[in-house]
């Protein structure tokens, strides 16, 4: 199964449960701590990273799918651009989670994104 099929078919099941629904932050957190090579956190910070790229998830019922789908094509883009280590969804949350605080980081994405 796909990155983005299990992260999606997992959120929803914990959504299910007390305190995890919501907007996906903790509940995605729970799956990162379960499968720490293949989720990614999804939060406010990756949604203004993501917006500022045009690559917003669309929806809300399978936001997340649409999200890990995203990082997906983010990690084989860095991926690309690397032979030292093997890129993690991870890394691709931490960059957006990085870049969605700092205003200035989120203006050099914009011009790259306008650029390719």
């Amino acid at each position: 199964m796909s990155i983005p099929e299990a992260g999606g078919e997992a959120l929803q099941l914990l959504g299910r449960v007390p305190g995890l629904g919501g907007g996906g932050a903790i509940a995605s957190a729970v799956l990162l701590a379960m499968s720490p090579t293949r989720m990614a956190v999804w939060d406010r910070w990756a949604n203004k990273s993501l917006k500022a790229i045009g690559r917003k998830p669309k929806g809300l019922r399978h936001r997340y799918k649409n999200y890990l789908e995203i990082v997906v094509d983010l990690v084989d883009a860095m991926q690309e651009s690397t032979d030292s280590h093997t890129v993690i969804p991870r890394e691709v949350d931490l960059a957006l989670f990085h870049a969605g605080q700092n205003a200035e980081v989120l203006d050099q994405l914009r011009l790259a994104a306008d650029i390719n």
